[in-house]
């Protein structure tokens, strides 16, 4: 093989190479705008094109609004609470499920919603 021919197989080679086109980021969202799902792929339904970043975190808690992911201000608190028919947990640790001892706490979660 002489240098000619090395030429033109890189040349060869260089044709034959794929164009990619840049990856596209999306989220996908109801009417609502809640975000149903962060890909790359061609989904059928309401998306907008999002950055890198903003689909390497893939937020739960944010809403398409105006064509834009926003930030929703949520917070809820859970508390435990002593509950008639709550979950059996152990007297001495809530945290520890027991449904084996008769002398067990019966407790129950409840939620409060201090979303703006």
């Amino acid at each position: 093989m002489n240098n000619q021919d090395i030429i033109s197989l890189l040349a060869s080679m260089s044709n034959a190479t794929k164009v990619h086109k840049p990856v596209e980021y999306r989220a996908y969202y109801d009417v609502s705008g809640k975000v149903l799902s962060y890909t790359c792929e061609d989904l059928p339904g309401n998306y907008i094109i999002i950055t890198r970043e903003q689909y390497a975190e893939a937020k739960p808690n944010v809403i398409v609004a105006n064509g834009k992911i926003m930030n929703q201000n949520t917070s809820i608190v859970g508390v435990m609470t002593k509950k008639a028919g709550g979950r059996s947990c152990s007297k001495y640790d809530v945290n520890i499920i027991d449904e084996t001892n008769d002398t067990v706490s019966l407790w129950s979660i409840k939620k409060y919603d201090y979303s703006t």
